[in-house]
């Protein structure tokens, strides 16, 4: 299991909050928006950033953490 952070830009309308299931969405800095929560596997970590890439919204940054370990930038 995976602890994860995305990182992007743009603003999401809360009511698409359900389309990333147990990730929770929070405001970054400025204009950026952050979501966080765990994954299973990479395959679930992509699928998130499928919804994101289909809001039109830009990638910023993903950090992954094996739950017990430290952060890494992907």
């Amino acid at each position: 299991m995976q602890r994860i952070e995305i990182h992007f830009k743009g603003q999401i309308n809360p009511k698409w909050q359900d389309w990333f299931g147990d990730f929770i969405l929070s405001q970054g800095h400025r204009d950026d928006m952050v979501l966080s929560g765990t994954a299973a596997d990479q395959a679930a970590i992509y699928g998130v950033i499928s919804h994101l890439r289909d809001l039109g919204l830009e990638l910023i940054s993903v950090s992954s953490t094996e739950v017990g370990q430290e952060p890494h930038e992907q």
